[in-house]
């Protein structure tokens, strides 16, 4: 069975969502889940999911998968402009993610020469204070035991262990 398509996901207060898929079934689905989710990265369909709740799909067109972005994007052409629309680019990326050169252009721009804020002591403390007191559980343990068994040491980490090792001493209630 060819799953290779076009879809339209229609909402009750008339916007609609186009897109197409190699998997037609795992993407729509992926769609629900994130949209039940509050996690869609579609800021604008996550919005209308919030307030209506619902959506039908569509499937508009089963295709071959090399064909896929050319229907896809044929399909942009013709409703686009439309104000229903919820798509947040005109261009079929086929899911991608990867953005273009131009747009990785404008992200690095954008970055250049800022510097990462240095968290402030507080919120350091804030952490370390919520820390305090957790045990790790004897199951988790033994799995991060089971985990590091086997796991070559550089020959610096070596000598930081013997060197904390060395520097322990035996409190005088622990000696009998």
């Amino acid at each position: 069975m060819n799953d290779c398509g076009i879809y339209r996901l229609d909402f009750p207060n008339g916007d609609f969502y186009i897109g197409s898929s190699k998997r037609l079934v795992s993407r729509i689905r992926q769609h629900r889940s994130d949209l039940k989710g509050g996690s869609h990265s579609n800021s604008r369909m996550q919005r209308v999911f919030n307030k209506h709740g619902a959506f039908t799909e569509t499937v508009l067109h089963r295709i071959a998968e090399w064909t896929r972005l050319q229907w896809e994007q044929s399909y942009l052409d013709e409703f686009f402009g439309n104000e229903c629309c919820l798509n947040l680019s005109p261009q079929a990326t086929g899911g991608s993610g990867k953005p273009s050169e131009e747009t990785r252009a404008k992200m690095s721009a954008t970055r250049r020469g800022k510097k990462k804020t240095p968290m402030s002591d507080d919120a350091k403390a804030n952490i370390g204070a919520a820390s305090k007191g957790r045990r790790h559980s004897e199951e988790t343990k033994a799995k991060m035991s089971a985990a590091n068994k086997g796991v070559p040491k550089s020959e610096e980490h070596k000598a930081k262990i013997r060197e904390s090792l060395a520097a322990r001493h035996a409190s005088v209630e622990v000696i009998p």
